[in-house]
């Protein structure tokens, strides 16, 4: 719990914040009696419970209920400004009162409890999402190592023994010698695939490089992964600094991009733009694949596009998509690097 909500707690602050804001309520009250009515004796006195209550809870609003009470006998009914005998009207009218404002410090001090509660739970909701991401990242990481140094390694040295074989059969002049040679071109791809797989998952290039090598590196990729055409570019200013953390959401969000056309738009022709404006990042995705049907709106995404969003939000940028004229798709991400962190906070 942070210090302020402790000080929002403390009874001293919500008490008082009862007396301040019936003495506010009466304060206005007096400045209309030339202009209002004393028919109306605890109209403007609801405002004051209800605040207390909203602010402090049922206690606090009792309290600015009974505040509010003995100011509308003592300046508003008659004899003005005098305690005395209530005539039966009167009472009936301050015993309503009392009890419209026990009933309405109840159901505001409830309600903001449920609203102090659905903003925990939210805040919550995406503090786990937070994790779950950071896990499937560092999951993602775990794999491409395992890759790397465990897949990798093993058709590496069974591409290094097929090499050799293919060696003793050509100088035998062994009529196998075609096909150990096939099969070293074929493992030899299969660790180039390995290889490339890897660091899609985990790109070192974005620690040791930065952001435009590791996007390039990506198109790179994305050819021999996908066996489609996939280009890069760099525009506009020089990129201001970028940490990590933003680079990896901005590096996962265009790679996010590029599966999706690939995978649900069938393209053959991936485009990745990395423009800088300022302290302003722009990463933009198009391809020439199906595109976004004309009834479907752009908004209504899938789970690709719900990842690419919060990703987006867990660094204070903005992930659009859009049809793309010509046919195909369109993801644009907008990132400030000028943010502070604690504005980047979803």
């Amino acid at each position: 719990m942070t210090a302020a909500r402790r000080r929002i707690r403390s009874p001293w602050v919500r008490y008082g914040a009862a007396v301040g804001f019936t003495a506010v309520a009466l304060a206005i009250k007096l400045l209309l009696v030339p202009i209002a009515t004393s028919d109306a004796p605890f109209v403007l006195f609801f405002a004051s419970v209800l605040a207390s209550a909203w602010f402090g809870g049922p206690g606090p609003g009792l309290l600015a209920t009974a505040l509010a009470a003995v100011a509308s006998n003592y300046f508003f009914m008659v004899p003005f400004r005098h305690f005395v005998a209530l005539t039966s009207d009167q009472t009936v009218r301050l015993i309503l009162f009392v009890a419209e404002g026990a009933f309405i410090s109840v159901i505001a001090a409830r309600l903001a409890e449920a609203r102090r509660r659905a903003e925990e739970s939210q805040a919550e909701a995406r503090e786990l999402e937070r994790r779950i991401l950071e896990i499937a990242d560092e999951e993602q990481r775990r794999v491409g190592h395992d890759l790397h140094d465990g897949l990798g390694q093993h058709l590496t040295g069974i591409a290094l023994m097929v090499r050799r074989l293919e060696q003793r059969l050509t100088a035998a002049s062994s009529p196998d010698a075609q096909e150990a040679r096939k099969l070293s071109d074929l493992t030899k791809t299969a660790v180039a695939w390995t290889h490339d797989l890897s660091r899609s998952l985990s790109p070192p290039t974005l620690q040791t490089a930065g952001l435009p090598d590791a996007l390039r590196e990506l198109a790179s990729n994305a050819e021999t992964i996908f066996n489609i055409r996939c280009t890069f570019e760099q525009t506009g200013d020089a990129l201001p600094p970028i940490d990590l953390g933003s680079s990896v959401h901005l590096y996962r969000i265009a790679q996010e991009a590029i599966s999706n056309a690939v995978r649900h738009g069938g393209a053959k022709h991936v485009e990745i733009e990395l423009r800088g404006t300022g302290d302003v990042l722009t990463v933009r995705v198009s391809d020439d694949g199906t595109g976004i049907g004309e009834d479907r709106d752009p908004d209504s995404g899938g789970m690709g596009l719900r990842i690419m969003r919060y990703r987006a939000r867990m660094i204070g940028a903005s992930v659009d998509l859009s049809r793309r004229e010509g046919g195909g798709t369109e993801v644009t991400c907008v990132f400030d690097v000028s943010s502070t962190p604690e504005e980047r906070q979803p």
